[in-house]
C-alpha cells in the first residue's frame, strides 16, 4: 500500500489542476469536481484520484478511496462486470488477487447472501472457466483468497447475468438493490421532473427513492434575454457496476432542445446531461456519482433536424481491465448528409470520460438508424472487445478493449457484406463452438429478403481472423 501511496503522491504533483480551477465552466453537483468536461468525484474517480489527471494504475491498485490509491489488500472479482447480461453458459470469471497469494476459492450461489453454494472450486490462478452449463438468469459469486492452504474470508458477490440464446443485445439486468430481481424505473412530473426507482422489495407499488432530475445547465426558459422555451426527454437505462461494489448503477440522462428567438430565423441549441447513480443494499442513491453534459449542437434553421436521431448508449463490461464496468456513447452528429456520422466515446468505471475506438463506426450510410455493433470477449482475457459494421467504408471493425487500436477485419471468401444503405445487419458475439472464446456472427438480409450472407469468424487467444472465418449457408 505503501508503494501506491507514494506514486499517488508523485503523481499528484504532476497533475494538471487547472481543469478544476476553471471558473468559467457550468457549476458541478455537490462533492463533484470538473475535470476537463466531466463533474468527476476526486475521492473515487480512479482516472481522477485526488485531483484531475492522477491516474491509480491498473493492476496494482484496486481503485481510488478517500482521494488516494488503494493497493490490492483483498482478492477482487474483476470479469464479468456484475449485472451485465453475458451470453456463455459457460463463462470465463476473472479475479485479481493481493501479493503473496496464489489462487481462490469461488463459490457460485442462487442468492447474494450465498447461504447454501451451488459450487465451489479451489483454483490456483486468477480465472476460471465454469466447467458446467449455467442456466439463463441470475446468479452470484463470490471469492476468498488463498495462499496455500489457508483461505481468507469470503469477500463481496457479483452478480452473474446469463442471458438468453434468442437476446444479442448489450444489456444490463436493473436490479440496483441486488436482490438478482429485476426492478423497474418510471419518470414522473410535478414542480420538476422525477425518476422513481421501483425495487423488488417493495411489492412495485411503492418507490424505493425518487431522484429529482433538472435540465442541463443552461436551458431555462427565457434564458438568452429572449422569448423561448425549451422541451425535454429522459431516459434511465442500467449500465452495470461502475464503481465495482457488486451492484448494478443506474445512467440516468436528460435531453433539451431550447428554442430561442433574437431575430428571425429561430435559433436552436440541444444538450444532453449524464448522471449516474450507484446502487446498494438499500436501492441507488439519491446523488449521483458521476455528471457530465455535452451540446449535440447549437444552430439555426433546419440544423434542429439535422441530428434528430441523437444518441445511443449501451454498457460494455469492463474494457479497460481495471475490474470496473465502462459505458459506451455513441452520438449522432448529423443526418442530413450522406452519411450519418457517429461520434463515439463513453465512460470508464471509476467513472471518467471515455474517448478511445473513434473510428469503430466513423460513418454508417442512411438505413444505419442506430450503430450496427457487437461486444463480447473475442480472446478470453477478461476485456470486452467490440466490433461494429462502417458501411461508409464497407467493412467490419474490431477493437481489442475500449482503448485498443482499431483493426479492419476483412471478409472471407464472397464477402457477407450488405450493398450500400443497407437494410438489416446482425453482429452476435458468442461462444458458439464451446472453446472458451467468444466467436463473432454476422447476418446481412438484403433489401429484396431473396438471399442471405453471413460468416462465423472464431475467436482464439489473439482474437478473431479471416483465417479462422466461415461462409456460413
Amino acid at each position: 500500500d505503501a508503494d501506491a501511496d507514494d506514486a499517488d503522491a508523485d503523481d499528484a504533483d504532476d497533475a494538471d489542476t487547472t481543469d478544476a480551477d476553471d471558473a468559467s465552466a457550468a457549476p458541478c453537483a455537490s462533492g463533484l469536481t470538473h475535470c476537463g468536461e466531466a463533474c468527476v468525484d476526486l475521492q473515487v474517480a480512479r482516472e481522477n484520484c485526488g485531483a484531475c489527471g492522477v491516474v491509480c494504475p491498473v493492476g496494482t491498485t484496486v481503485g481510488c478511496a478517500d482521494g488516494r490509491c488503494v493497493g490490492v489488500t483483498e482478492v477482487r472479482p474483476r470479469a464479468p462486470t456484475s449485472t451485465v447480461a453475458i451470453s456463455d453458459v459457460r463463462p470465463w470469471l476473472f479475479w485479481t488477487l493481493p501479493a503473496g497469494f496464489d489462487g481462490a476459492r469461488v463459490e457460485l450461489c442462487p442468492t447474494r447472501g450465498c447461504e447454501r453454494p451451488e459450487a465451489r472450486w479451489d483454483v490456483t490462478g486468477d480465472r476460471l472457466r465454469v466447467p458446467a452449463a449455467l442456466a439463463p438468469g441470475v446468479h452470484f459469486w463470490r471469492l476468498s483468497a488463498r495462499r496455500g492452504a489457508r483461505f481468507d474470508a469470503p469477500g463481496a458477490p457479483w452478480e452473474l447475468v446469463i442471458r438468453s440464446p434468442a437476446s444479442s443485445d448489450a444489456a444490463a439486468l436493473l436490479d440496483v438493490d441486488g436482490d438478482g430481481l429485476e426492478d423497474r424505473v418510471a419518470f414522473r412530473e410535478a414542480s420538476e421532473v422525477y425518476v422513481d426507482v421501483f425495487t423488488s422489495g417493495t411489492g412495485g407499488s411503492t418507490a424505493a427513492q425518487s431522484i429529482a432530475i433538472g435540465p442541463p445547465n443552461g436551458v431555462t426558459k427565457g434564458w438568452g434575454g429572449s422569448t423561448s422555451s425549451f422541451m425535454c426527454s429522459q431516459v434511465a437505462v442500467p449500465i452495470g457496476d461502475v464503481n465495482g461494489d457488486g451492484y448494478g448503477d443506474l445512467l440516468v440522462t436528460r435531453e433539451c432542445i431550447s428554442t430561442y428567438v433574437r431575430i428571425f430565423p429561430m435559433s436552436y441549441e440541444r444538450r444532453l446531461a449524464l448522471r449516474i447513480y450507484a446502487g446498494g443494499a438499500g436501492g441507488v442513491g439519491l446523488e449521483p456519482i458521476h455528471t457530465s453534459e455535452t451540446t449535440l449542437f447549437s444552430s439555426g434553421g433546419a440544423a434542429l433536424f439535422e441530428s434528430w436521431l441523437g444518441w445511443f448508449s449501451w454498457p460494455l463490461g469492463d474494457a479497460n481491465g481495471d475490474g470496473l464496468g465502462d459505458v459506451r456513447l455513441v452520438i449522432l452528429e448529423g443526418f442530413a448528409s450522406p452519411a450519418a456520422q457517429y461520434r463515439w466515446g463513453g465512460l470508464l468505471g471509476g467513472v471518467s470520460p471515455l474517448a478511445g475506438a473513434s473510428s469503430l463506426g466513423a460513418s454508417l450510410r442512411w438505413g444505419g438508424y442506430a450503430p450496427r455493433h457487437a461486444v463480447g470477449d473475442l480472446d478470453a482475457d477478461g476485456i470486452t472487445d467490440e466490433c461494429a459494421l462502417s458501411e461508409d467504408a464497407g467493412e467490419f471493425r474490431c477493437a481489442a478493449g475500449a482503448t485498443a487500436p482499431v483493426r479492419a477485419l476483412r471478409a472471407c471468401g464472397t464477402t457477407p457484406l450488405p450493398p450500400t444503405f443497407a437494410p438489416a445487419v446482425r453482429m452476435l458475439a458468442q461462444d458458439l463452438d464451446d472453446d472458451g472464446y467468444d466467436d463473432l456472427r454476422i447476418d446481412a438480409l438484403p433489401f429484396d429478403h431473396a438471399t442471405t450472407a453471413a460468416a462465423l469468424y472464431r475467436g482464439g487467444p489473439s482474437g478473431i481472423s479471416e483465417t479462422r472465418c466461415t461462409l456460413l449457408p
